[in-house]
């Protein structure tokens, strides 16, 4: 399995093998780091403690699988 930085044409595009194995078919963008950054900070996140939440679109899942 590649490193992550491996994943990643020096232009910026994502190599299709990788995109194919990530649920969300896509690139993260600083949008969804920042939704999750919200909704941690919001009263819907209160029972929330000790935990990661990896904002990856399921990558994460799919490589420790």
């Amino acid at each position: 399995m590649p490193a992550a930085s491996e994943a990643i044409e020096p232009i910026g595009q994502p190599q299709p093998c990788w995109l194919a194995r990530t649920p969300a078919r896509r690139l993260g963008d600083p949008a969804d780091i920042a939704a999750a950054a919200v909704w941690l900070a919001s009263e819907d996140a209160r029972f929330v403690h000790g935990t990661t939440l990896d904002v990856d679109g399921g990558a994460l899942h799919t490589y420790a699988a």
